[in-house]
């Protein structure tokens, strides 16, 4: 059971700010009326565009923009405590007067916003990446990962942007090429919102084969700071506003779970890990703002030796990664705008297994981009520099079925660069667009550069109904632990073909429907001797994905997405189901406000099974002697279907000059035992099931002010 315990100090009111601007030319609008609906709240745009509401009480709000010519515009927004909020409008021309409509560019099926609410009212709100595991689409891998799969796509194929900076490594405890990864090195406490994109993501993004993820960071005109105390870790989170021109972040987290060997008669394996986040934002003048970001993250895990019945087991694993990033932003026009981005990464792996093997390894990356947007024209070129180290040395040993394996030793280093560039551009014609880009990848270490034409068409089929088509090529380089196996290998290829409706129902009801496949080819995959990597793989994805986001009235609001994919590979084993297929994804999300001070959100999802190859029998090694496993086709058998029930309840009440919430979070609540995997005893006569999280009670208290 978890004990949280938050401090805020001190408070000042929320406001709501942003700029509104002309959806086809860029240019900005004076005189937009802006207005909380059903409340005084109000105000207008200056003459860049820009407005600000003040003095805003803490709740859910609909936000209008109107001005004559223009079809209006309206948002649902969030107001907490001592949160301002940023809220951007792009208004269209309409020749006459119509019908006003919520349909935006920015609501196009091909992407997805989780606002900060709907994080804080997310069960498993402690980790990002949970939180969109309930997208449609989105595969949870398990519940003691992080890992998500798009579209039937492996959790390295994801791209992670964060304040416009590319993180290659989101997760503590990920594995060398993204794969893997237990929390989100990013604290949720400090994100403002997130635009997730499963698939069609446009060309000014590349080298990932599936989705893209933007998680965009706070930025506050208040003075708060925020204490976090839990069984876990601790959290501490500053924002500091600069004079009216920006605003810094800072925010701390270390786990303190190793503090249990302290407590217990016999000692346990206990991960370790810490982050810290520091962001400037810096409005120079109205025309150039400056933004730094810097993270640092290690992690650490010891299992076994001296630790009980594990001491003939010895894992040690050790993670540190640092980032820093600067970006200059320039309006040079009413239309234009260029962004400059330099950043730093640093990322060291050191791992070691007793009688098994070590490994070390090493990725420094110095990226550099310039963009340029000028009236729906986009254009960009980037250069990355990397340094690239990987030492692997394998101890002798066996295989499962106790075939001898030499010892091996791989050592390599290398100096290389990336380089990409797009261009990109929109065509109106009434209710129709045409989105056309390309982009080129060039890839030193190989020797070899890909270009990537993507499209995507739009058609407003009525004041509430969109329809989007995009198709576009993918491609991903290959990981330098593979190249240190073979300095051939081309980059992975994808094409997505994608088809979504979105239907605008009410002012709070939406409809999504999507369709897609996805061709992979170049995939990476084992040799026939299992001792190497080629290219040899190839493969496909596809499905369908519905979505309907209902508020019935004020205090009560509910998201139900369904999910229907099939994923298969094919590589030495034949053509099989990948190792992220699950056929069908079921979430059901809900919120209700009680008349009194009580919050209730629940959260319920359901999978099938994933797949595993089965054992069919045994039999005994004629030299040796001992019980080898009779494997069955590779992935041809499933483990039970996946479900899982979450709740919390959170009561809050003001006493005098404090906010005191209290919440009580409820995983598995009825206790449904999901199988992770299955264990075979030493001669594969017996099996038994390794559980993932049984039922769990988080209890937390909240006081601000």
């Amino acid at each position: 059971m978890w004990f949280i315990f938050i401090l805020t100090f001190p408070l000042i009111s929320s406001c709501v700010t942003g700029r509104i601007v002309d959806n086809s030319t860029g240019e900005f609008l004076e005189g937009v009326n802006i207005v909380l609906i059903g409340t005084p709240f109000g105000g207008a745009s200056d003459t860049d565009g820009k407005y600000c509401i003040k003095n805003i009480p803490q709740g859910e709000y609909i936000i209008k923009a109107s001005m004559i010519g223009y079809k209006t515009g309206r948002e649902k927004i969030t107001v907490l405590r001592n949160n301002d909020i940023v809220m951007d409008f792009k208004l269209e021309l309409t020749p006459m007067k119509m019908q006003e409509v919520t349909v935006t560019a920015e609501h196009l099926p091909l992407s997805q916003k989780i606002t900060e609410l709907q994080i804080r009212q997310n069960p498993e709100h402690f980790d990002i990446q949970r939180v969109i595991a309930s997208c449609p689409g989105v595969a949870s891998m398990e519940d003691y990962s992080s890992r998500i799969s798009v579209r039937g796509g492996s959790p390295d194929e994801n791209l992670t942007i964060i304040d416009g900076f590319e993180f290659p490594y989101p997760t503590h405890f990920g594995w060398f090429g993204g794969e893997g990864g237990g929390i989100t090195l990013i604290n949720e406490d400090i994100v403002r919102e997130i635009k997730f994109q499963p698939g069609g993501f446009p060309v000014n993004w590349g080298d990932k084969l599936s989705s893209l993820i933007e998680i965009n960071l706070k930025e506050s005109d208040n003075i708060s700071s925020l204490l976090d105390f839990n069984l876990a870790d601790v959290k501490l989170i500053f924002e500091l506003p600069i004079k009216e021109k920006g605003s810094t972040l800072f925010s701390v987290r270390k786990s303190h779970l190793e503090l249990l060997n302290g407590i217990l008669q016999e000692k346990i394996s206990i991960p370790s890990y810490q982050d810290y986040l520091g962001k400037i934002s810096f409005d120079i003048n109205k025309n150039n703002k400056f933004l730094i970001l810097g993270v640092k993250a290690t992690d650490n895990l010891s299992f076994g030796g001296d630790y009980g019945p594990f001491e003939n087991i010895e894992i040690k694993w050790n993670n540190s990664q640092n980032t820093l990033g600067v970006a200059w932003q320039h309006l040079f026009s009413e239309n234009g705008k260029f962004t400059a981005n330099a950043t730093g990464n640093a990322i060291v792996w050191d791992a070691y297994q007793k009688g098994r093997g070590k490994m070390n390894a090493s990725e420094i990356s110095l990226p550099v981009s310039f963009d340029l947007n000028y009236k729906g024209f986009e254009s960009g070129i980037s250069y990355k520099y990397l340094d690239l180290y990987h030492y692997f040395n394998q101890f002798p040993d066996t295989t499962p079925t106790s075939i001898p394996l030499p010892g091996d030793t791989i050592e390599s280093k290398a100096f290389s660069y990336k380089y990409a560039s797009y261009i990109r551009n929109r065509f109106s014609f009434s209710s129709f667009s045409v989105i056309p880009g390309i982009r080129m990848d060039y890839f030193d270490l190989i020797k070899k550069s890909v270009v990537s034409p993507r499209l995507t068409v739009e058609d407003k089929l009525s004041s509430a109904v969109i329809l989007a088509c995009t198709i576009g090529k993918y491609y991903q380089s290959p990981r330098y632990d593979y190249l240190a196996q073979n300095n051939n290998l081309n980059s992975e290829e994808a094409t997505h073909y994608i088809v979504g409706l979105k239907y605008l129902l009410s002012e709070t009801s939406l409809l999504s429907i999507e369709a897609y496949a996805k061709k992979y080819e170049n995939l990476f995959v084992s040799t026939s001797d299992s001792t190497g990597i080629d290219n040899s793989g190839k493969g496909y994805a596809k499905g369908i994905e519905c979505l309907l986001d209902k508020e019935f009235f004020n205090n009560l609001s509910c998201m139900v997405n369904y999910s229907y994919s099939v994923s298969k590979v094919s590589d030495r084993n034949g053509e099989h189901y990948s190792n992220w297929d699950q056929t069908n994804t079921i979430n059901i999300i809900g919120n209700y406000k009680f008349s009194g001070s009580f919050d209730f959100s629940i959260k319920w999802r359901y999978t099938t099974g994933k797949p595993y190859t089965p054992f069919l029998g045994r039999q005994q090694h004629p030299v040796l002697g001992k019980w080898m496993p009779i494997f069955g086709e590779c992935n041809s058998a499933r483990y039970p279907d996946y479900q899982r029930l979450d709740t919390k309840l959170t009561y809050s009440k003001k006493l005098k000059n404090f906010d005191v919430s209290i919440y009580l979070n409820l995983w598995n609540v009825y206790n449904y035992e999901n199988i992770l995997t299955y264990e075979w005893d030493s001669d594969y006569k017996n099996r038994s099931e390794i559980y993932q999280f049984l039922f769990t009670p988080i209890l937390g208290l909240e006081i601000k002010f």
